[in-house]
């Protein structure tokens, strides 16, 4: 890189998309900070909320969408030497493909460092990866792009089938032709329409290498998906690192990316995706992906090889026998792994139903496990997948109790339940070859599985079998585990255990010794010595996340990380236990992957010894889990739920009606509900029991609005609401007092006309203060480390009441793709994968960012579904048509090709999903005015001439 590069652009976090299965705001953050420690002038772009907002991440943080418009302009502006691109996902990498091709780097000479247009033209685009593949004398499955969709049935009778068809986010396997003109039809014919041989059934492996400028290659990693090809990686369990390759295959693969990182010339992290035929020497390279991806994260987190890091120094100009990556240790090294680690996706609890799963992502999140071997790995795992239904290792009963036409068929298909259901095979006597033909999953991987069953078959029968005890412990069976089958309680298995000198313990990730960083991470085992070593500095545990929903994770861990941070620098060590795959971006931090349970979260804090714990950022989870600790004689900072469900209630509703006036009658109802017509505010705020500073105040601009971050909102409220606002922030203030509230404080309310009503009152981290956190100029990570450590906030000079307010209006807007049907329906449901904000001077600016930072934008012109009451429907229509829209019959099919927007107060479920599934924007009347404010502001008059009079 030129020494002449001073200012650095970095494309950040977007929204997760349909074919996206999630952005890397923790990555973007490592990159920024390398790139300022470098002593670089960094500017951040990113419209994700949940982005750190710290002066050592970056000098200038734009919240805007990532679109090539605004990133234009950004760059315009700012006229950066060089831009930093791939780190923040796949998004990101689109986006900065975009800008390339809209010839403005050319136009100002600004060089991109990780990659190049001809890098990203070759991978991106279908025909030129295949053409150059071709070239190198690699595999891949026969595919063709085709100019009609009449042309596909053509195409796949030469290919045979089955055939994966992709067009756009959309993918699926057709068996015949019928089921391929479905697939097609769903599409609405939007985007290139792709025809591919189906390989599904093989193995599917991915390598993620590291090439630096001095064309020195190292493999860093391998993963392996549980499922075959066919299953999207991110819906299915993923190990690393890969358990069936063999060592020829293994540097087969190696020698094959190689090959493509030499001949693209790629320097930094590349991802590459294969499948191999168990049955034969056959093998195809899929997908090559520069950047950040899943499997470069889990690799990061399984190795502990800084990937992010190197790829930004590499970015610099520096090579790995230059680059450190912890105890004098050059990056120059393949690291080896001693823990197995597993990727787990996560469903929404209601929708582990069995739904099939194929090559379209639907999981709504990630959880990790980690152990020694692969079987306590997976258990890891499948307790936090599958909860309360896998209470002491059973097999939920819904499952048992299935005859064997219904447990075939949940193996033969790809589902959310298929680990479990393989579990209760192996239990009733299925034999590994016939699993394997059911389900043409790996015999390598179907024998883990099986050796668990079987493990805990002989624990069953073999009660108090000391030896059989030493062996279950070490493949990672609960004590609670072995005490049902035992018919013993888990103080008397812990007490044979002790005995026998079988103690918890926790192993160090360290790329098998060869990296010692300030950060470390360590999973459960059980042996003769813990490895973390505790300082002399005083400790606190923070509980990570633990949501199903990868957005929810994604905010709390944001504010888990500015915690962390804040915590560091008050002179304390914190120590995080988590099984999240969000990576809290807080250096010298000690991460334990564990699961929730509270037997193993107990022996952490045993062995830290902290002066206390905090779990309000992992939501409800951590709610249960502090009641649970307290109980246990732990100190937990900062107050849960019982604060207020163990409060009096008449008491409780007699104070907050004393808050009633002659403008305004105040009550307090948990069970109320929200009608059509009613405001919906909710406020953040930070409590000592004495202060309460709020962060902010959200409107909601939808009807029959839910939890907040669920829906469109607005900070400062709407006009109008002014005096609401003062009036909720003063009671949020008054109920933290009453409560006696220690730490965050959320409040929801419900207004109706001159009524009041508050509706929830929680000491959680919910997850719109990450966006509240970007429209107050107080840093609300010190804030907060300030109060759980025991402080006042008078001592910062912080008084009850709102925080000083950044300019601007700003509006959170949820995103959502297509999930898994719901059950007994075949409609998929939808699922929220992040947010994202936007942020103006008015409203109807801001709602226009936020949508085209969604990746839906608001259009100008075009077709339109007006579902309306009538007086409002012609109140908007005249505005609508002047402005060049042309409103569609009622009863449109919603499709692509001829609706760009639906206006309406209530969507049904079906609009919803129709308009989701093909990434149409809905809003509602209020939000419809408004964007037409900034159409209209911005319109030039177009009238005809008037008739001439004689």
């Amino acid at each position: 890189m030129s020494k002449t590069v001073q200012s650095i652009l970095v494309i950040g976090t977007g929204p997760v998309g349909s074919a996206q299965p999630t952005s890397f705001p923790a990555a973007v953050a490592t990159a920024c900070q390398v790139l300022t420690a470098a002593g670089k002038d960094v500017t951040l772009v990113t419209s994700d909320p949940n982005a750190p907002r710290d002066n050592h991440i970056a000098g200038r943080i734009f919240v805007a969408p990532l679109t090539v418009d605004f990133i234009s302009q950004v760059i315009r502006r700012e006229r950066p030497d060089a831009i930093l691109g791939t780190i923040g996902g796949q998004s990101a990498v689109h986006i900065l493909r975009q800008v390339q091709q809209s010839g403005l780097l050319r136009q100002l000479h600004i060089p991109v460092l990780d990659t190049n247009d001809s890098i990203l033209n070759t991978l991106e685009d279908g025909e030129a990866f295949r053409h150059f593949l071709g070239e190198q004398h690699l595999p891949n499955p026969e595919s063709t792009y085709i100019k009609s969709d009449n042309q596909a049935t053509d195409v796949a009778d030469k290919i045979g089938y089955p055939v994966l068809m992709r067009r756009g986010a959309n993918r699926g396997i057709a068996n015949n032709a019928d089921e391929l003109r479905q697939l097609i039809s769903n599409t609405d014919h939007w985007g290139r329409l792709r025809i591919e041989r189906a390989i599904n059934g093989l193995k599917a492996v991915e390598c993620v290498l590291v090439r630096d400028n001095n064309n020195t290659k190292l493999l860093i990693g391998t993963t392996e998906n549980f499922d075959p090809v066919g299953v999207n990686p991110a819906n299915t369990i993923v190990l690393s690192p890969a358990q069936t390759i063999t060592d020829h295959e293994r540097n087969v693969l190696r020698a094959a990316a190689f090959r493509v990182l030499d001949a693209l010339d790629i320097r930094g992290t590349a991802t590459f995706s294969f499948a191999l035929d168990d049955t034969s020497a056959d093998w195809y390279l899929l997908k090559v992906r520069v950047g950040t991806t899943w499997a470069t994260e889990l690799t990061q987190t399984a190795t502990a090889y800084p990937i992010t890091e190197v790829s930004t120094q590499i970015a610099l100009g520096r090579n790995v026998d230059e680059i450190e990556i912890g105890a004098g240790v050059p990056a120059v090294i393949e690291p080896t792994q001693d823990a197995i680690m597993t990727r787990f996706p996560q469903f929404g609890e209601d929708h582990l139903n069995g739904a099939t799963l194929g090559p379209q992502l639907v999981a709504s999140g990630a959880i990790l496990g980690a152990g020694a071997n692969a079987e306590s790995a997976i258990l890891e795992g499948l307790r936090i997948q599958l909860g309360a239904k896998l209470t002491a290792d059973v097999v939920p009963a819904t499952i048992t109790n299935w005859d064997d036409g219904e447990l075939t068929q949940h193996i033969i298909r790809a589902n959310a339940l298929r680990l479990p259901t393989i579990w209760s095979a192996f239990d009733r006597g299925y034999t590994l070859d016939e699993l394997v033909e059911l389900s043409r999953i790996n015999v390598g991987l179907l024998a883990i599985v099986q050796h668990l069953s079987q493990l805990h078959q002989q624990l069953t029968s073999h009660p108090g079998d000391l030896d059989l005890l030493r062996e279950a412990k070490r493949y990672g069976i609960t004590d609670a585990a072995i005490a049902n089958r035992w018919d013993m309680t888990t103080d008397q298995v812990a007490a044979l255990r002790a005995e026998l000198a079988i103690q918890p313990t926790f192993k160090a990730i360290d790329g098998g010794g060869q990296i010692i960083n300030a950060s470390r991470s360590y999973y459960s085992s059980f042996g003769d010595e813990s490895e973390p070593r505790v300082g002399t500095k005083p400790r606190v545990v923070i509980v990570t996340p633990t949501s199903t929903h990868l957005w929810l994770n994604e905010a709390q861990g944001a504010v888990t990380a500015a915690l962390a941070d804040a915590i560091t620098q008050a002179g304390y060590a914190p120590v995080m236990i988590t099984n999240s795959t969000v990576k809290q971006n807080v250096a010298g931090v000690r991460r334990y992957l564990a699961t929730g349970s509270t037997e193993e979260i107990l022996t952490i804090i045993h062995h830290e010894d902290p002066i206390g714990v905090i779990c309000q950022a992992s939501g409800n989870d951590g709610a249960a889990l502090a009641g649970r600790l307290r109980a246990a004689g732990m100190n937990v900072l900062g107050s849960n739920a019982d604060s207020v469900t163990t409060f009096d209630q008449s008491k409780a509703g007699a104070a907050v009606a004393g808050e009633s006036d002659s403008d305004w009658e105040v009550s307090l109802d948990f069970t109320a509900s929200i009608a059509p017509g009613n405001t919906h505010l909710a406020v953040d705020a930070l409590s000592d029991g004495e202060t309460v500073a709020v962060l902010g105040v959200i409107n909601s601009l939808e009807h029959n609005a839910d939890v907040a971050g669920t829906v469109l909102a607005v900070t400062p409220p709407r006009k109008g609401v002014a005096a609401l606002t003062r009036r909720v922030t003063a009671i949020t203030v008054n109920l933290a007092k009453m409560y006696g509230l220690i730490g965050f404080v959320h409040t929801e309310f419900v207004v109706n006309g001159h009524q009041i009503i508050v509706r929830r009152v929680a000491p959680t981290v919910n997850a719109t203060v990450p966006f509240l956190a970007k429209t107050t100029t107080v840093d609300f990570g010190s804030l907060a480390a300030h109060v759980y450590l025991g402080n006042k906030l008078a001592d910062l000079g912080i008084a009850s009441g709102q925080l000083a307010q950044a300019d601007g209006v700003h509006v959170l807007l949820p995103v959502y793709r297509q999930g898994l049907p719901a059950p007994d329906t075949d409609r998929p449901e939808m699922v929220q994968t992040g947010v994202v904000m936007g942020s103006d001077t008015a409203l109807g600016k801001a709602l226009i960012k936020a949508f085209a930072a969604a990746h839906q934008p608001l259009p100008d012109h075009g077709p339109i579904l007006l579902d309306l009451a009538d007086d409002k429907a012609s109140a908007l229509a005249g505005r609508l048509r002047a402005q060049g829209f042309q409103i569609q019959p009622d009863g449109t099919r919603i499709t692509r090709a001829n609706v760009r927007l639906v206006i309406t107060d209530s969507p049904s479920a079906a609009v919803r999903a129709q308009a989701t599934a093909r990434t149409i924007p809905i809003i509602n009347s209020v939000c419809a005015d408004a964007m037409l404010r900034v159409y209209e502001a911005r319109a030039f008059s177009l009238e005809p001439l008037p008739p001439v009079s004689w």
